[in-house]
């Protein structure tokens, strides 16, 4: 619900997170994430936790050396 709010609802910087708890009129609850030291929201599907570090760039095929990009990403097949 907080990701909803974007300008000019909500100015940069504003707390989405406050907005979305007025609306539901409870806090919403945060836990702490698993390898980032960074909050997530509590009881949610999906948490994608991770880095992007910028300046730095890594190859797909990094693991597999193949020279293809992963097809099912971007919504085309490799060479097979």
């Amino acid at each position: 619900m907080g990701a909803c709010f974007e300008a000019p609802t909500t100015p940069f910087g504003y707390n989405e997170l406050g907005v979305a708890g007025a609306l539901r009129q409870r806090p919403v609850e945060l836990v702490q994430g698993v390898s980032v030291p960074e909050k997530a929201i509590a009881r949610a599907e999906i948490v994608i936790e991770g880095e992007l570090l910028p300046g730095v760039r890594v190859r797909e095929d990094q693991h597999t050396n193949s020279g293809h990009a992963m097809p099912e990403f971007p919504g085309y097949c490799g060479r097979r």
